[in-house]
């Protein structure tokens, strides 16, 4: 088992959420996640101007976990609005154009963006989004 620590940052401004999510990474700032993270956080920064959105962040004891969570459901983003992003994504872990094209074809509703380094201190990013409209 492990004890996971979750900190709340609800009216963090875009520039302090990449202060963070850099600080997050721990001079793997140019790590797949990070870079898909501020590209995504900055076009959707883009839809809603200067307002803010829910960042966590979640830590481990006892192994190198350090994730975050972002909430953008705000921004009214689509799936396939982050095409470019998360095409460059599945580039940079090796997967290929044919396995990613569903996803990023969907046009359902973008929720949250989690990603870090997990227990294993390998990369990940994960991409929720509405299955139906709420």
């Amino acid at each position: 088992g492990a004890i996971a620590r979750y900190t709340c940052y609800p009216l963090l401004p875009v520039p302090g959420i990449v202060r963070r999510l850099n600080a997050l990474y721990d001079g793997r700032a140019d790590s797949p996640s990070a870079a898909a993270a501020r590209e995504i956080l900055e076009l959707a920064a883009r839809r809603i101007g200067e307002d803010s959105f829910v960042y966590v962040e979640a830590t481990e004891e006892g192994n190198p976990r350090r994730s975050f969570d972002l909430n953008f459901y705000k921004a009214r983003l689509r799936v396939s609005d982050l095409h470019q992003p998360l095409s460059a994504l599945a580039q940079r872990y090796a997967i290929g154009p044919r396995a990613v094209a569903p996803l990023l074809a969907l046009e359902r509703l973008f929720g949250h963006l989690s990603g870090g380094l997990g227990r294993d201190g390998r990369d990940f990013l994960t991409v929720y989004y509405e299955i139906e409209a709420l």
